[in-house]
């Protein structure tokens, strides 16, 4: 039985996985995903680290685009996301950066999601009218 996926091809079993491999050098797993019209409490989908290795937990927002309420995305200057990672549904970290790549160190094993906590400087306050796209979020641990 041949399985053919994602660049890996499976003969029988046991299996031997060929290239078309993708995420950082040795990590556990990754996944990615995009962001259309997010507000500041944005959560993520949860994933479970093993803990098996000792890669890094990071969060990449890429092609990011702002606007306000009623605006086109873009329309408004992009100046900071802040994302803060949960571990076990408690904050363990949170970095603050124009979009780009947010490393979190090598956080341990448990169940992960990450927030986006402030756009902008806005947060969950009265001033939630600014939104967030990202065309690509990719989370590597």
């Amino acid at each position: 039985m041949k399985l053919i996926a994602g660049g890996v091809i499976a003969v029988g079993a046991p299996a031997l996985a060929v290239g078309g491999l993708t995420g950082s050098a040795f990590a556990e797993g990754s996944f990615t995903s995009s962001l259309n019209q997010v507000q500041p409490t944005f959560s993520s989908r949860q994933w479970i680290d093993n803990g098996s290795d000792n890669a890094t937990t990071t969060v990449t927002l890429s092609s990011c685009e702002v606007n306000a309420a009623g605006k086109t995305p873009g329309s408004t200057k992009l100046s900071s996301v802040k994302v803060t990672l949960y571990r076990n549904g408690r904050a363990d970290g949170s970095a603050t950066h124009a979009c780009g790549t947010y490393s979190f160190g090598n956080p341990g094993s448990g169940t992960y999601q990450f927030v986006i906590t402030a756009i902008n400087g806005n947060t969950s306050g009265s001033n939630r009218n600014t939104f967030l796209n990202a065309s690509k979020v990719a989370v590597n641990y």
